[in-house]
């Protein structure tokens, strides 16, 4: 998102962009059809691997910490969708979170591949929501 001529970007450049133009975006692609929104996926405090072999009590975050990073972000994304007709929001801690904590692990098989991305097995995770919010047209 750009919001003036180019120059240095800062974060509280970044920020004014996300806060201004992320709602004309999703305004304008939910006038096309079925938007659904995903809000950022929880984020380790190191690697999967790292976590495991070093800090295996104090890698994975709390929700409450996650809820406290991102709320900034799902503030403006979920003021957004709300004006948004056509648009609903896919939050993934909700899927991948339990019992106050975000897991590397799920079902005994990786739901990361570092600290940032899920795998395969993580993402199946939202097959039902997506196809459920598929059919709500």
């Amino acid at each position: 998102f750009v919001t003036d001529a180019p120059g240095k970007a800062t974060a509280a450049t970044a920020s004014a962009a996300f806060e201004r133009r992320l709602p004309e975006t999703i305004e304008q692609l939910s006038a096309l059809g079925r938007l659904v929104v995903f809000k950022d996926t929880p984020v380790l405090k190191v690697p999967v691997d790292v976590g495991m072999s070093r800090r295996p009590d104090d890698f994975e975050p709390r929700t409450d910490e996650v809820a406290r990073f991102e709320s900034g972000i799902d503030r403006v994304i979920d003021t957004a969708v709300a004006r948004a007709p056509g648009a609903v929001v896919l939050d993934p801690t909700e899927r991948l979170c339990t019992a106050g904590t975000c897991p590397a692990y799920l079902d005994g098989l990786p739901a990361y591949f570092d600290e940032a991305h899920p795998t395969a097995h993580a993402t199946m995770q939202f097959l039902g929501e997506i196809e459920s919010l598929g059919a709500k047209r």
